[in-house]
């Protein structure tokens, strides 16, 4: 573990970041084997899917790090996490990255058994595009959904209550 921000000192933010430092390995893993490449042998694969890069990086809750907008940047060649402090934008130079990095977007849904893992994972130059601004559609798209299970609770509440179900006799 590598970079200018602590570990956060409740030991369930860490168990989490394993879990997804796993998670990534796996993808990485999966991905450079030709699963869901559509292809039907390895061969295949190589030739239709782009060369993944070596660093990945995804979004840190920056209420639990500290510092707000961390990024952990985790290389799946050379295993290494840096911790990247940064409100707005990250110093990815600093951390020793040349060219594309891997973006994780998390949208995963879900709660328990019901829960769905759905990752979007954007390629691009750190140092040419903002990466921060991949996880703001991220934090957007979070809020929208909130915003809609929130019409629906409301919804829900409007058809259940006692006045709406009052019989209107117009004869």
């Amino acid at each position: 573990f590598r970079g200018g921000v602590a570990l956060p000192e409740q030991l369930e933010l860490v168990h989490a970041l394993g879990v997804r430092l796993a998670i990534v390995l796996g993808a990485v893993q999966l991905m450079r084997t030709g699963w869901g490449s559509g292809k039907s042998s390895q061969v295949d694969a190589d030739a239709s899917m782009p060369a993944l890069p070596s660093k990945w990086a995804f979004k840190l809750s920056g209420e639990h790090w500290a510092g707000r907008g961390c990024v952990a940047l985790v290389d799946v060649d050379e295993p290494g996490l840096r911790v990247l402090p940064g409100e707005d934008k990250p110093d990815f130079s600093e951390a020793g990255v040349v060219g594309k990095v891997a973006v994780v977007c998390d949208r995963t849904q879900g709660v328990g058994g019901s829960r769905m893992l759905h990752w979007e994972i954007c390629v691009l130059d750190p140092m040419k595009h903002d990466v921060m601004n991949e996880f703001e559609e991220e934090v957007a798209e979070k809020a929208q959904q909130q915003l809609t299970n929130e019409l629906h609770a409301a919804l829900a509440r409007h058809k259940a209550s006692p006045e709406k179900k009052k019989s209107h006799n117009l004869w």
